[in-house]
């Protein structure tokens, strides 16, 4: 049987490593990064979702927009910054109201973002993350219509589940097996919703015909595992001092009885090992006779997601102590 990790298990600090170097492409981002980022900004601002200073803090450390424009590269701006807005949503909800009470009482508070998503109408109880949302559900079926919505809908859904799902580990400091995590994490690391903003991205919606596709599934699911993977070896440090035992290094420790550096290798090799493979599903993908070019340029999307996420995972302080990065930023100006 599991035991959870003894306390010198959440002690060990490792240098960042540098995952670009495993065969990243030229990354551009988005031109209209700054523009996106004053908006975003004033989004937060204008929905007083921030109003804390350290919560505030936080944010400028994160810069969402930063990872908006390095995975929607070719976004129009209005889409642009609804990506960004959705990314500062999930953060904020993530940091403030995801990770925290009872399953019983976590669910009963997921309640209500659910009212918003589905019906667009506020819980009695509505606080400034619910006027937000009800906000982004606006925009986003202006821009890309019901059936999308409910697509995005679900992927909500899954999130929130995913959230549940994480409780009983936290609670108990145990780490769950490699082969429950992989599942449990696709879900709670909260990509799916932001995946799903490539199609107005792209300024097109894809048809069921191809959303239920099992190789686009499949596709879609690699890319949101790998961006997990991603998040836990670059926030290892952080996670481990908050002695958080949902993490892949930590999965990896406990599953092989490994110090921390030995359980980031491992964990490196379950990204090489996944990026291996989504490499030869995309290319098959995309080499079928009946793929469409708006196909293929959603799988490019999704390799644009992988890639601009390492690229803000490794430049971002959100997981450091420095600040250097938010020097200059619209956070630091307003």
């Amino acid at each position: 049987m599991q035991t959870a990790l003894p306390a010198d298990k959440f002690t060990a600090t490792l240098p960042l490593p540098d995952l670009l170097s495993l065969g990243a492409p030229l990354l551009i981002a988005n031109p209209l990064a700054d523009a996106c980022e004053w908006a975003s900004v004033e989004w937060v601002r204008r929905f007083r979702l921030a109003e804390e200073p350290k919560v505030w803090a936080k944010m400028a450390r994160t810069r969402p927009a930063v990872l908006a424009a390095n995975c929607y590269r070719k976004a129009e701006l209005d889409a642009l910054t609804l990506g960004a807005d959705l990314i500062a949503w999930l953060f904020l909800f993530d940091d403030g109201q995801g990770e925290g009470a009872e399953v019983a009482e976590m669910a009963q508070l997921f309640d209500g973002y659910e009212q918003v998503l589905s019906t667009g109408t506020l819980p009695s109880d509505a606080g400034p993350l619910h006027l937000a949302l009800a906000d982004l559900r606006r925009r986003m079926l202006a821009l890309s219509g019901p059936v999308w919505l409910d697509r995005f809908e679900l992927s909500m859904r899954q999130y929130f589940d995913g959230c549940l799902l994480e409780v009983p580990y936290r609670r108990s400091g145990r780490s769950p097996s490699f082969r429950n995590y992989r599942l449990l994490r696709s879900w709670s690391i909260g990509t799916f919703p932001v995946l799903d903003l490539i199609e107005p991205a792209l300024g097109s919606t894809l048809p069921t015909e191809v959303t239920d596709r099992p190789a686009w599934r499949e596709l879609r699911e690699l890319a949101v595992q790998l961006c997990a993977w991603t998040n836990d070896i670059y926030s290892y440090n952080k996670e481990c001092g908050d002695r958080d035992p949902i993490n892949l290094v930590q999965v990896m420790r406990r599953e092989h009885d490994i110090d921390a550096g030995e359980g980031r290798k491992a964990a490196i090799r379950i990204y090489q090992s996944d990026l291996t493979r989504f490499g030869v599903l995309r290319a098959r993908y995309n080499a079928a006779a009946d793929t469409s070019d708006i196909e293929r340029a959603y799988s490019r999307s999704l390799e644009d997601w992988i890639w601009g996420n390492v690229a803000w995972s490794q430049a971002t302080v959100r997981y450091q102590s420095a600040d250097t990065s938010t020097r200059g930023s619209a956070w630091q100006k307003v």
